[in-house]
């Protein structure tokens, strides 16, 4: 009998240890998730404003040519480079540890967006600078708007996969919490 109480006790606190263990793992998990969605959220505002900026300058150089428009936008093209490289230097750190599938892939359409965007920048900055003709300029000016415009749409789809993402998440630790259980 002296036995089977040892035997009991023991397989007691193996459950009690893998209970607690499991409710650490999902607090973290969930912390983790939290710091990431914000962490995604932040950076496509933070890319969005910049993008936005450099609308403004746009529209004041249509209106006013001056060298200080033109200086003002390309700081923008650099600082929207240096964000979109620090944004994706900070996803592959947060990949090592966490992956949310669909918000991964959410984020990478995004900046490869944000990318299609500083290169059509980048062509009408030149042609800017190169004072091409007036109908190249518009067709690259266009071009830069169509991708402006795409990049919004591809914020809107981050947002609803973020959203999805939310939602199933904290569904799934319930669910997942119970079935391990």
């Amino acid at each position: 009998m002296k036995t089977f109480g040892k035997v009991l006790v023991a397989i007691l606190i193996i459950l009690f240890t893998a209970l607690l263990y499991l409710f650490v793992r999902t607090y973290q998990d969930v912390k983790y998730s939290e710091k990431y969605i914000d962490f995604v959220t932040n950076s496509a505002n933070n890319i969005l404003s910049e993008v936005e900026k450099i609308n403004v300058d746009l529209n004041a150089l249509e209106y006013d040519e001056t060298d200080s428009d033109l200086t003002s936008l390309q700081s923008g093209l650099e600082e929207l480079k240096n964000l979109s490289k620090d944004v994706r230097d900070e996803d592959e750190e947060y990949k090592e540890i966490y992956s949310a599938n669909g918000v991964n892939e959410g984020l990478n359409e995004f900046l490869t967006r944000t990318d299609s965007l500083i290169s059509s920048l980048e062509v009408l900055l030149n042609s800017m600078e190169n004072l091409e003709k007036k109908d190249d300029f518009d067709k690259k000016l266009e071009t830069y708007i169509d991708e402006s415009d795409s990049l919004e749409i591809e914020s809107a789809d981050l947002q609803i996969e973020l959203n999805t993402y939310v939602d199933n998440y904290s569904k799934f630790d319930v669910d997942r919490i119970l079935n391990e259980i």
